[in-house]
């Protein structure tokens, strides 16, 4: 079970990165990153 939490929290910790990422997308221009996705 802890295994599951961990991987449950990293992607949680994953999508809140993204959320920001998007949410600053019109101060940085993280558009430019995307090529790597």
């Amino acid at each position: 079970m802890a295994e599951e939490k961990t991987e449950r929290s990293a992607d949680t910790a994953v999508e809140y990165l993204l959320k920001k990422a998007q949410e600053a997308n019109v101060e940085t221009g993280w558009d430019r990153f995307q090529c790597d996705a």
